[in-house]
């Protein structure tokens, strides 16, 4: 075809001049389309690498231990229990669960509170309890109005830690002796007892680890524990979290929707 089209041209210049310029913008195209590709294969590329970097990110963040305390609970018969709470500043009410509720054998009053979390994830609470809590180390003790819920959160910690990682001062009273080991979490504390509960002095145990923090209830450890190590001796590395955070919802706020 070529060929033929240059011999038709020496016959008429005018035509091929028109073949050149109708054969440009096909070029240009063809240009415009391969720059295109380009353009996206680059694209994905640095998707991809932006990926491998969040990854990456995600597996060397560090994980922070969360600040919990032994009480005395006490039951019907004013007997007291041994119970693991946690000082959570980002809550506005206590919590606890219907099993330890019964454990204690204390009467439930009903209640409609509505309470949100994160994402405004929003769960109806319809019933409440009063219980007495007391300081294993100090002359503590208060009458608490708690939320009653089915569950709480999961285990804090998430692992159990080596306790030999911490280096903590010896001869100090612990709000949680064994704050390194995964368990259950009985009583989540709102940030008004949280506040009241502490004291001035405190200790920092090193760099990348946490910080020891005086309280009514004892000597709480909580922070940054990136240098630390789980009882399999390897690095505490969470691509996990966990946040506590309830507000209670006003109830005109929730009649104004209606």
């Amino acid at each position: 075809m070529q060929i033929t089209n240059q011999a038709v041209a020496r016959h008429n210049t005018l035509l091929h001049r028109d073949s050149q310029k109708s054969a440009a913008p096909q070029t240009n195209r063809e240009t415009q389309s391969h720059g295109t590709n380009s353009v996206e294969q680059i694209s994905q590329i640095n998707n991809h690498v932006s990926l491998l970097q969040n990854l990456s990110h995600q597996r060397n963040r560090t994980y922070l231990l969360l600040p919990t305390a032994l009480v005395n609970v006490y039951d019907q018969s004013n007997q007291p229990i041994v119970c693991k709470v946690l000082l959570d500043s980002g809550s506005q009410s206590h919590f606890v669960t219907y099993n330890l509720v019964k454990r204690l054998g204390l009467r439930l009053a009903s209640v409609n509170i509505p309470v949100s979390g994160i994402n405004h994830i929003k769960t109806n609470i319809i019933q409440m309890v009063n219980i007495d809590i007391s300081s294993r180390h100090a002359n503590f003790k208060r009458n608490l109005i708690i939320l009653v819920v089915s569950s709480i959160t999961e285990y804090i910690p998430f692992t159990h830690l080596n306790a030999s990682g911490f280096n903590v001062p010896s001869g100090l009273p612990l709000a949680d002796p064994n704050f390194y080991l995964s368990s259950a979490i009985d009583i989540p504390i709102d940030c008004d007892l949280v506040f009241e509960l502490l004291l001035d002095s405190q200790i920092r145990l090193g760099k990348d680890m946490p910080l020891m923090q005086n309280i009514l209830l004892g000597w709480i450890v909580s922070g940054n524990i990136s240098r630390v190590q789980n009882n399999k001796n390897s690095s505490v590395n969470a691509m996990r979290t966990s946040c506590l955070f309830t507000c209670e919802t006003p109830i005109d706020l929730e009649l104004q929707k209606f």
